[in-house]
């Protein structure tokens, strides 16, 4: 029973953005079925990219939605994005770093 819980974690950490629909489907239905919600990572993924694009608008928009100052995390909003398992980090580092390559001149240092 113990390796089985093991193998659920692993699962869990391991990150599907550019697997097969089937394998993802795989990942959904065993880990359901092992008491791991795979819609509560999308909402957490979809709540962690709203608070990043609310407090950095420069970096996630662009003309006037880009304006105003930088806001400060709340305590919160840091425990919410703290609390995200490695393959939701994952996800999340890719849309950050997707939105900043945005922003970065060609042949600059």
């Amino acid at each position: 029973m113990q390796e089985s819980l093991c193998h659920d974690w692993l699962l869990a950490e391991v990150s599907v953005t550019s697997a097969p629909n089937h394998i993802r489907n795989l990942r959904s239905i065993h880990l359901s079925g092992h008491g791991f919600s795979v819609e509560d990572e999308a909402r957490s993924l979809e709540v962690s990219k709203q608070i990043l694009s609310s407090k950095i608008q420069r970096v996630f928009y662009s003309g006037s939605r880009a304006g105003g100052p930088i806001e400060k995390f709340t305590t919160e909003e840091l425990t919410s994005i703290g609390s995200l398992n490695r393959a939701v980090m994952y996800e999340l580092g890719l849309w950050i770093r997707e939105n900043v390559r945005k922003h970065v001149v060609k042949g600059a240092p």
